[in-house]
Formats: structure tokens, C-alpha cells, sequence
């Protein structure tokens, strides 16, 4: 007899066609359940109700999945709205500007889904208010639910700090963690951080799941660059900056200026306009170059296509955070030079698979970096898929699948 498939309520604010990483992060995992005897009903932000750019070719990757039902995200487009949140901020920080996309979202769930037709709830924030929806659908289906954090939630180093608001997010989040029936975070030190607040029962809850890669949408087919190419896949937010990486250009101008023009660096995505000024002010627009944000395939075939790929993280001093785009760089096979701190997520994946790492604040150690990256290039040493297979494997599909299997049994309800 044939095991019979269960049914996941999944809730996401960003979903294929938006290009965002947590859309394409989670489309993954949904889309590939059935390999696992799970299927699932997404709810999603409506497209045109949220910012970012559409990418049609994302939403056809991989086959349809059972249901797909768009909440629309008013009005957090409406300049009212912001400017509400401009006179009254405190309102867009409980938990986040969000919230009534979160909200209606737990009402269109109650209204037209039946809970029997579900074994278990998956919220995926950022945001956060998709938790409080968990909370509420938790509470009225009595079902296993299980929360994703794909960043830190009061701990995040990035968020603005205001002594009221945070107050009412530790609150929020303590109510979360407390109510969900397991808790998964993207790498151990963001779990370790958020975790080390509760209860060594709430603890044992939660555990690391971290982004993945999916090999059968690289292009297989490389060539040789004339120059050696530097890429950076992703758009620049908060504190990161390609400025460390201009810096140590320049201080390569000056001690080796014959082999400058042996590079060409290509930063794909959005980037702040005072990188451009810099590239100007020091000189530097025959060996760099900004592009804007390209598709999500295209990027992978970008990705394939360098010698070697840019992460660029801030400074500080332990850096939480897996980017998804990191995780899309060990797909492609490239060497990968990490501009991030020594001690954190990203370092841990990097140095895994035999990259170089050099924290944003070591202008020197960039500069070297980049002048023996240059040499090994020109030895044929910067080859492809040269990875160890145990390094990478943590990042498959079907290593990702496994641990989603391993919580959805235990967490779901019997049928």
C-alpha cells in the first residue's frame, strides 16, 4: 500500500514571480515536497501589492504545486500608508509594516481553507508578523505549526533600535518561539543567538536548516575569460558596501600597477549610488562595473561564467547570516573569495570548500587575496566543481528535503 501524502499550510509573503531570496528559497522547498509524500497550499503576498521586481521565468522552474492563493498586501504601497508609518513609526515596528498583509492573511486561511485538509503550518518570515498569522491559526486548527526564520528577529544587528517598540518585540517573538511546535533558523548562529534567551525545553525545538542549491539549473557550458572576471551576484543593503574591495584596488593600483588591467570586477544587483561615485572618484570604471538586477536564471549562468565570485559582507564581529546567494555560488563551482568576518556563517561555508576569507576592515589582506587569486588564474589552478562532495551536500535539495521530512513527521498531525 502506497503512503498516503500529507498536506502543509505554507505562509509566505514573497513567492514566485517576486525575485526576492526568501521567494526563491521557498519555492524550492515547497515545490519539491512531493519528493518527500508531502504536497502544499501557499499563501502569498499578491505580486502588485509588494515592492520588488517580478521575474516570470522564476515561477516556472518547477512544477505547480497544489494551491497557490495571493493575499493582497495593501496598503503597504499606498504613500498614506508611509507616510502613517513616517508620524507614527512605532506602528510599523510591532512587529513590522506588514502587519495587516499578516492579519488578513490568518482570515482568508479561516475563511476558505478547511483544517482538516492539512497536516501541519509553515510560516516563513521575513516578515515577522507572518509568525503572529502562525499564532492565530495555531491556536484555531490546533495544529502543528512550525515557524522559519530565515534572519534573527529582536537580535537582528541591522533592524533600528527604539526602547518601546523593541520591548513589544521581545514580547512578540517570546510568544512565537513559546507557541510553535518547532522553530528552524538558516544557520547555527542565528539559532544559537535567538535560542540562548529561553528555556532549555524551547531550546530543544529548534533547530538549523540552511539555504540550498539546485545543480540542474546551471548552464554546463564555460568559457575562458580574456580577463580575469570578479563577480558579485546580489543586491547591497544596510551596512554592506563594495567599498573595502575599491580600496584594496587602489592600494593594487599603486603596488602593482602592470596588472590591474588583468581584472575586470562586476557587481550584479542594486547597489547605492555613492559605490558608483567611488568607482569614479578613484578611478577605477575601466576595471569595474555596475549592472542593475537580472533574472534568477540568468544569474546562476552569470555565476558560472566568473572565475571567481564576491561575497561582501559588513564588518563585525560575528557575522550571523547565510546568504542564500553564497549558497547559489557552490552551485556554480567557482572559487569564492569572502569579504566577511572571520568568525560566522558565511567564513564557515567558504573556507568549507577551499575559498579565501578576509574580514571588510583588512584593506591589506583583500589586496593580497586578489593579487593570488590573479596568479593562481594565470597557473590554470581556479578550476571548476573542484569542491570536496561532503562540503556541499549539507546545501542540496535532497539533504534540505531530508530535514523538512524528519520535522514534518514529527511535528504532523496523524491522518
Amino acid at each position: 500500500m502506497e503512503n498516503p501524502v500529507r498536506s502543509l499550510l505554507a505562509l509566505s509573503c514573497y513567492y514566485p514571480p517576486l525575485l526576492s531570496p526568501q521567494s526563491i528559497q521557498v519555492q524550492r522547498t515547497i515545490a519539491n515536497l512531493p519528493a518527500i509524500g508531502w504536497n502544499a497550499t501557499v499563501l502569498c503576498g499578491k505580486p502588485d501589492t509588494l515592492w520588488g521586481k517580478h521575474d516570470p521565468e522564476l515561477a516556472q522552474i518547477y512544477p505547480p504545486i497544489r494551491e497557490r492563493i495571493e493575499v493582497s498586501a495593501d496598503p503597504l504601497l499606498k504613500k498614506w500608508y508611509g507616510r502613517l508609518l513616517q508620524i507614527f513609526p512605532f506602528a510599523g515596528r510591532v512587529p513590522d509594516r506588514y502587519l495587516p498583509w499578516s492579519v488578513r492573511t490568518a482570515r482568508v486561511a479561516l475563511r476558505k481553507l478547511k483544517p482538516g485538509d492539512f497536516g501541519a503550518i509553515a510560516t516563513f518570515g521575513n516578515p515577522m508578523s507572518v509568525h503572529l498569522a502562525g499564532v492565530i491559526l495555531r491556536r484555531a486548527w490546533k495544529k502543528p505549526w512550525i515557524a522559519h526564520f530565515s534572519d534573527p528577529w529582536v537580535d537582528n544587528p541591522y533592524s533600528e533600535r527604539h526602547l518601546f517598540s523593541d520591548a513589544v518585540q521581545r514580547r512578540l517573538e517570546a510568544h512565537v518561539i513559546g507557541h510553535a511546535d518547532a522553530v528552524v533558523f538558516t544557520s547555527e548562529y542565528t539559532r544559537e543567538l535567538t535560542m540562548r534567551k529561553y528555556p532549555s525545553s524551547w531550546q530543544q525545538k529548534s533547530q538549523v536548516i540552511p539555504h540550498s542549491f539546485d545543480s540542474d539549473l546551471y548552464p554546463q557550458v564555460r568559457l575562458r575569460n580574456e580577463r580575469l572576471l570578479f563577480r558579485s551576484i546580489g543586491n547591497f543593503y544596510g551596512p554592506r558596501r563594495p567599498k573595502p574591495l575599491l580600496e584594496a584596488l587602489v592600494r593594487l593600483r599603486q603596488t602593482r600597477p602592470e596588472i590591474l588591467n588583468n581584472y575586470f570586477f562586476e557587481f550584479i544587483g542594486n547597489c547605492s549610488a555613492d559605490s558608483a561615485e567611488l568607482v569614479e572618484k578613484y578611478d577605477l570604471s575601466t576595471v569595474v562595473a555596475f549592472r542593475g538586477s537580472v533574472g534568477y536564471l540568468e544569474s546562476l549562468a552569470l555565476m558560472k561564467t566568473a572565475d571567481v565570485l564576491l561575497l561582501i559582507d559588513a564588518p563585525m564581529d560575528v557575522n550571523l547570516f547565510l546568504p542564500s546567494k553564497l549558497i547559489d555560488y557552490l552551485g556554480s563551482g567557482n572559487t569564492i573569495l569572502g569579504i566577511t568576518p572571520k568568525v560566522g556563517a558565511s567564513a564557515d561555508v567558504i573556507r568549507s570548500v577551499g575559498g579565501v576569507v578576509v574580514p571588510p576592515e583588512d584593506i591589506e589582506g583583500i589586496t593580497e587575496a586578489v593579487f593570488s587569486l590573479h596568479w593562481k588564474w594565470l597557473a590554470g589552478e581556479l578550476q571548476q566543481n573542484l569542491y570536496d562532495p561532503n562540503a556541499i551536500r549539507p546545501f542540496t535539495i535532497a539533504a534540505i528535503l531530508d530535514r523538512w521530512k524528519d520535522i514534518l513527521d514529527r511535528n504532523r498531525m496523524p491522518l
